[in-house]
């Protein structure tokens, strides 16, 4: 008598299947993850070679000229003509207000902030672009935007000029005696404006003092008090219970000392 042999098909369980789903899942989120931390520290390290590479022109500019240039108009879309003004320093090298391009605003005794003037220092029109897509801001002192400003002895390193500190819980003073300052507002951008130009400053909800510190500006992004003092440290983004607490700011920055030698 013939033995009839059955065959039983096996398929995944809805079990297994979720098994596998949840695996699947694991390993596209820790490539997700990997690759938006690799994309973080490609627009980081951009910044930092951007923010060198300004310094490099401005050193550059004050040997050729005996004086640092003034600040661009931010607000300026990035248009290749030449009646645009994008990238150009602001009129009356000295006060760095009035005239055609429009300046930059006044922000505290001796101080102008603006952009990076990209096409007054030779450089690409995007020099002025951080790695986040936004402008890049320049405060000097202006009065060493003047004509032979580093021959003059009408304006001593004891004079009072912006300050550097730290970002820490109690900071400390790394120079009192700045004549620039280069910023980028880091990955949430906080304070800066946007690549298109104009007059909005974005507005990350940052609540960290020193962020707020450096735009001069309240969590909101509104114009706070400006002051000389800005903040420049690594950045600290471990606080994952609220990032608006975090710090992300990057800066470099010049003494008029450090500039006639080329030591910075």
């Amino acid at each position: 008598m013939a033995k009839h042999m059955r065959t039983r098909k096996h398929g995944f369980s809805l079990v297994e299947m979720a098994i596998v789903l949840i695996i699947i899942a694991v390993i596209v989120g820790g490539g997700l993850v990997i690759f938006s931390n690799s994309l973080d520290k490609q627009r980081y390290e951009e910044t930092e070679g951007k923010l060198k590479v300004i310094t490099q022109a401005l050193a550059d500019y004050r040997r050729a000229f005996g004086r640092l240039p003034c600040p661009a108009d931010i607000t300026r879309n990035m248009e290749a003509t030449s009646s645009n003004y994008y990238g150009i320093e602001g009129a009356t090298p000295g006060m760095c207000t009035g005239g055609t391009p429009s300046a930059s605003a006044l922000t505290g005794p001796y101080f102008v902030d603006g952009m990076v003037p990209t096409k007054t220092l030779r450089l690409p029109d995007d020099a002025a672009i951080d790695g986040w897509g936004r402008r890049i801001t320049y405060v000097v002192d202006n009065r060493l935007t003047a004509a032979n400003a580093f021959t003059s002895i009408t304006v001593s390193d004891s004079t009072t000029r912006m300050s550097v500190t730290t970002n820490t819980a109690t900071p400390v003073t790394l120079s009192d005696k700045v004549v620039y300052v280069v910023l980028s507002y880091g990955e949430n951008g906080h304070g800066a404006t946007p690549r298109s130009g104009g007059a909005t400053i974005i507005s990350s909800g940052s609540s960290n003092t020193h962020e707020l510190e450096n735009c001069d500006c309240t969590s909101t992004a509104a114009a706070g008090t400006a002051n000389s003092i800005f903040v420049q440290g690594p950045p600290n983004t471990e606080d994952t219970s609220d990032v608006n607490k975090n710090f992300d700011d990057l800066l470099v920055y010049a003494t008029r000392a450090g500039l006639r030698s080329g030591a910075e």
